[in-house]
């Protein structure tokens, strides 16, 4: 539908006039700040003559830059998602759409779309500069390495999916917090599958289906350190593939509680 596309547009430009733009500007001179510092040092190391020091040292900066990159982009997701219909409600920019012949799905899939095609691109700038990086500091690039770069992706969908499709039920505080809680509750809980008692079991079984799929390896550090001999890519696709399907759902259920919902204008 066209209203899709025409919601996403304004979402998109929406953020780019809010003030996070100066945060993601902060956080890049951050970056760039730690990134000179650490430059000295890899200078030092290779007048030493220590190769494999200053490998050691260029694999953890660009390890450093992809995972924070991101996280920082996945966390900006979530919080674009879990603030995008709070707003539209309490500047009352909400209005005009309502009033018009709009169904609630298309306008709650073009906020999605906006606010997923923003955060996005900004991954994708990082890492094309991951990438500039890894060939100017000549580092092999494995196979495992595309499947990381796919699993972050994921995550900026999963992020934003999430905490908009929570958002129509809760508050943003509690969409952003209940957003993070399912991505990280199968790590936090992962001990009591070896718990002697049965009912912690079952009781972890539980959370564990309603929550994501758990990658079983950090396919960045593996990447770059020590990749499987026999790296199991079916795997790492399925659970990538169904963070996404998930997000996917909780996105479907919150248009359809979205569609059934009384707004209440201030």
């Amino acid at each position: 539908m066209p209203e899709v596309w025409i919601i996403a547009a304004n979402t998109f430009r929406e953020i780019l006039r809010r003030k996070v733009i100066y945060v993601l500007l902060l956080l890049g001179v951050l970056m760039i700040v730690i990134w000179l510092g650490q430059t000295s040092l890899m200078n030092m190391a290779s007048e030493a003559g220590e190769p494999e020091i200053l490998l050691e040292m260029k694999t953890s900066q660009t390890r450093f830059f992809f995972g924070m990159w991101s996280f920082c982009t996945a966390v900006l997701g979530l919080f674009l998602g879990a603030v995008a219909l709070a707003t539209e409600i309490r500047t009352q920019t909400i209005v005009p759409v309502l009033v018009r012949p709009i169904p609630r799905w298309a306008y709650l899939v073009g906020k999605w779309l906006g606010t997923q095609s923003f955060v996005c691109l900004l991954l994708g700038l990082g890492l094309g500069i991951g990438l500039a990086i890894i060939w100017a500091f000549e580092l092999e690039i494995r196979p495992l390495f595309w499947f990381s770069m796919l699993e972050m992706f994921a995550f900026v969908t999963l992020f934003t999916g999430v905490s908009l499709g929570l958002s129509v039920v809760l508050n943003p505080i509690l969409a952003g917090g209940v957003t993070f809680l399912v991505a990280s509750l199968p790590n936090m809980i992962e001990f009591l599958f070896r718990h002697p008692h049965w009912a912690l079991k079952g009781l972890a079984a539980a959370v564990y289906y309603l929550c994501l799929a758990h990658m079983t390896t950090d396919l960045l550090a593996d990447s770059f350190e020590r990749e499987p001999i026999q790296p199991d890519y079916s795997l790492y696709a399925r659970v990538i593939v169904e963070n996404v399907l998930y997000s996917m759902t909780v996105l479907l259920a919150g248009c359809i509680l979205f569609s059934r919902r009384e707004i209440k204008l201030k």
